[in-house]
């Protein structure tokens, strides 16, 4: 049997599974999506990490979060996620920054959007011909 997607287990009160795990879901099953900014209305572009399926196909969840970029930074509007940054905004000594599974995969997908768009680049410079 597969280790299962993080989940949040009443018996054993923890977290069951890893999120590297869910973090894979997201990026195999192609949850992330950019909506782009809108300069008619002023809105700034985000991310939206829609649900994801368990491997028997049944419903890991069915909240779709909205991920944005503050100065730099994103932040998700996860329970994870902001229950980690109250807590770092309290004590930024004892608690780290906060992070989600949502973000996680966020930069996850960036990076290998970054290497596609690289690799594709390096393609097309190599089959231009040269002038000689």
């Amino acid at each position: 049997m597969s280790e299962p997607i993080v989940f949040y287990s009443n018996h054993a009160n923890a977290l069951v599974g890893t999120m590297r795990r869910k973090v894979l879901a997201i990026l195999r099953q192609g949850a992330i999506e950019y909506v782009k900014a809108d300069p008619a209305t002023g809105a700034h572009g985000y991310f939206l990490v829609h649900p994801i399926k368990n491997e028997d196909g049944t419903n890991y969840n069915v909240t779709t979060y909205k991920i944005v970029s503050i100065r730099g930074v994103f932040s998700c509007e996860c329970q994870g996620f902001t229950t980690k940054e109250a807590k770092y905004k309290l004590d930024p000594i004892a608690n780290p920054p906060p992070n989600c599974s949502h973000v996680s995969a966020l930069h996850e997908h960036l990076k290998r959007k970054h290497l596609e768009r690289q690799e594709i680049m390096t393609i097309s410079a190599a089959a231009k011909p040269t002038e000689g």
